[in-house]
């Protein structure tokens, strides 16, 4: 085994119920922090469950031309597969805010990088970083259709 996949292996044990998904907005854009939040639900109840595979749920981009990003140098953005109460979080986010649901919309959860941040990053980049996403992303009604 080599040394990047036994280290994450024994690195990988988050609770992803309590990782933060992008803030409300368009496309995951960024609110401002003093804007007022909406009326609560209650959320619903989630399992904090231990992966057989934790490498399988995270995949690592390096990035080519790496940036900085709020006093910090990204170089690597970090992919991890959603939850099935992220993906729905995700989905409703949309909703309230009156639109469908879009692919940057659950690229930026997977990545924890808003959707400005991903749509400023290089092309070349960007496209590795959306591209590494896709086997991550739930079904689609077609693609459970589909045989």
């Amino acid at each position: 085994m080599n040394e990047a996949k036994s280290g994450v292996e024994s690195a990988v044990k988050a609770d992803f119920a309590q990782v933060p998904l992008p803030p409300d907005g368009a496309e995951g854009e960024v609110r401002e922090a003093s804007a007022p939040a909406g009326p609560s639900q209650p959320q619903a109840e989630v399992a904090i469950l231990e992966f057989e595979d934790p490498a399988g749920m995270i995949e690592e981009v390096p990035l080519k031309h790496p940036f900085r990003w709020k006093g910090e140098w990204l170089r690597t953005v970090s992919i991890r597969r959603l939850t099935f109460a992220e993906a729905m979080r995700v989905n409703e986010e949309a909703q309230k805010a009156g639109r469908e649901v879009t692919s940057i919309d659950l690229f930026a959860a997977m990545t924890a990088l808003s959707a400005p941040v991903i749509r400023g990053m290089e092309a070349t980049d960007a496209d590795r970083v959306t591209k590494a996403c896709l086997p991550f992303l739930p079904l689609t009604e077609e693609d459970r259709a589909s045989p």
